[in-house]
């Protein structure tokens, strides 16, 4: 062993003890190996991958009122709430959010959100999913062996089949285009006994 006062790396003889020793010494190493590996944190496991899993109901773009659906894809998950999970999208420009609609339950091996287009929605050249885009949740956990689920993907950019435009209703839709009052007979105050009338305009025939 070195001496106090060396200047060199610290060193231990190959067999420090007396030769009846030994063979005890000799399985300290391997103790101490087996204790190492088994105290370590969760491994990370496999990336996740993400797909748009529905369709526009007419041609490639989706209207107002028309839902997108997504789903990722993890391994089995045994541990950890994926139900409060947001991914995060961009919308010509826009930074919007799906949300998660899948509650835990044992093995999964796929969390699903939805995203429903609003008026104030265009994207012409197809909607992106922003690389590494989940977030908002806890731990997710695999089991036998325990690994961390990882949540890095990569963009999903500029969909052309996944266009939106929210400035009409989506294909089949019915929904509400204006609605208007009828003034006050004078002034704009109605009076006690006036009735006040409203027109609805909706996109196409209704039944009330």
């Amino acid at each position: 062993m070195s001496r106090a006062g060396d200047r060199g790396s610290l060193m231990f003889p190959r067999n420090p003890l007396p030769s009846r020793t030994r063979k005890l010494v000799s399985l300290a190493p391997l103790a101490v190996l087996a204790v190492v590996a088994w105290t370590a944190g969760p491994a990370l496991a496999q990336d996740v991958s993400v797909s748009i899993t529905s369709t526009p109901a007419s041609g490639d773009t989706y209207g107002r009122g028309e839902t997108i659906t997504f789903r990722l894809n993890i391994p089995a998950l045994n541990s950890g709430n994926p139900s409060n999970a947001r991914m995060a999208l961009d919308i010509g420009g826009t930074d919007r959010q799906a949300a998660s609609v899948t509650s835990f339950s044992s093995l999964i091996t796929a969390v699903h959100f939805t995203y429903t287009v609003t008026a104030d929605d265009l994207d012409t050249d197809g909607l992106t999913v922003k690389e590494n885009s989940i977030s908002n949740t806890n731990t997710w956990q695999t089991h036998n062996p325990i690994r961390v689920i990882g949540r890095n993907h990569g963009a999903l950019s500029n969909q052309a089949g996944h266009k939106v435009d929210g400035r009409q209703w989506g294909a089949g839709l019915a929904g509400v285009d204006a609605v208007a009052l009828k003034a006050p007979v004078l002034g704009d105050t109605y009076e006690r006994g006036e009735v006040i009338e409203a027109t609805v305009t909706f996109n196409r025939a209704v039944t009330v």
